[in-house]
């Protein structure tokens, strides 16, 4: 037998690939392979929201959501050793965007960074989880491409025995896995989820299939720049769930007064007696509530009403 003629790997530079990290690692991050490919390295599945998230006079790099858990997830990113401002900028980014993940990655963590983490995730609640990633490039001996590659410096406690149970929990649903579920629970509600999936697939085409275990889900959504607007949630269990708490994050329904806005014409317009205290969170109403024609075309003029108003701000209009 041949003894085959290895090649060595070779350390890269991560300027060689990325000189800027908000104009060139961010974005590249921000793509939904690499995304994943970090996901796999942590054991969370990534879904990105936006890049260059506000946080009051700040900005974040990467804001996700764990489609599992239904929660934030929030990344800040450097292409030096970690430093001190980094520290303190994750810790407001997470308070301010309600994040219980957040993911800090560097070329390099100083031992006092690290520290630093462990300390947080031995003493914040269960739940609420800091990693640290130390990201790598390699090139395989003379090869132009060139690999990155995710290490873990710091984790919650015990993660390792948390990841296999939440990567069984879920299922990946579909459009007919979700309109059996739903026909066998609350078969009224077929209807007018089956008038939302269209509308959504014309004005909100960027449709996400839930992984819950029990219960499936279709979220209504629109790239429109670097932000993903998403409207609304749809139930197996028969709700219909809007979006405000994800609204607070993008813009022109970042402004509370345009989310009021929205609310009070739904309330008005399409009869959903919606309460104004939970504007910064997810209020739901039974979907057999659209069985009314006259409610479900006022609710779909209230929908279209805000994709204007997106899609109008993003233009310059």
């Amino acid at each position: 037998m041949a003894i085959p003629d290895l090649a060595r790997l070779e350390s890269i530079n991560l300027r060689e690939a990325w000189v800027s990290e908000p104009a060139d690692f961010t974005p590249w991050l921000a793509r939904k392979e690499n995304l994943e490919l970090l996901g796999e390295s942590l054991g969370i599945p990534l879904e990105l929201e936006s890049t260059e998230q506000s946080v009051g006079p700040f900005a974040a790099d990467i804001l996700c959501r764990d489609p599992l858990s239904e929660q934030w997830v929030l990344i800040e990113n450097q292409l030096a050793q970690t430093d001190h401002t980094h520290l303190g900028q994750i810790i407001t980014y997470a308070a301010g965007l309600n994040a219980v993940t957040v993911i800090w990655i560097a070329s390099k963590f100083v031992e006092q960074h690290r520290a630093a983490l462990d300390w947080l995730n031995e003493i914040t609640s269960e739940g609420t989880n800091f990693f640290g990633v130390e990201v790598e490039l390699w090139r395989i001996g003379a090869s132009p491409q060139m690999a990155p590659k995710f290490n873990i410096v710091s984790k919650p406690n015990a993660w390792s025995k948390q990841v296999p149970k939440v990567r069984r929990s879920g299922r990946k649903w579909d459009e007919s896995s979700f309109f059996a579920a739903l026909a066998d629970r609350v078969p009224d509600a077929v209807a007018p989820a089956r008038a939302m999936l269209t509308w959504a697939q014309e004005k909100m085409p960027d449709i996400w299939w839930g992984e819950g275990a029990q219960d499936g889900s279709f979220y209504a959504g629109l790239q429109v720049g670097s932000h993903r607007h998403l409207a609304f949630c749809v139930w197996t269990y028969g709700r219909l769930e809007f979006q405000f708490e994800r609204m607070k994050y993008r813009p022109v329904f970042d402004d509370r007064d345009k989310r009021l806005e929205l609310m009070r014409k739904l309330n008005d317009q399409a009869g959903l007696g919606l309460s104004e205290k939970r504007v910064d969170l997810r209020p739901s109403v039974g979907l057999v509530t659209l069985n009314d024609l006259t409610k479900r075309q006022a609710f779909f003029e209230v929908l279209d009403w805000y994709v204007d108003e997106i899609t109008e701000a993003a233009n310059g209009d």
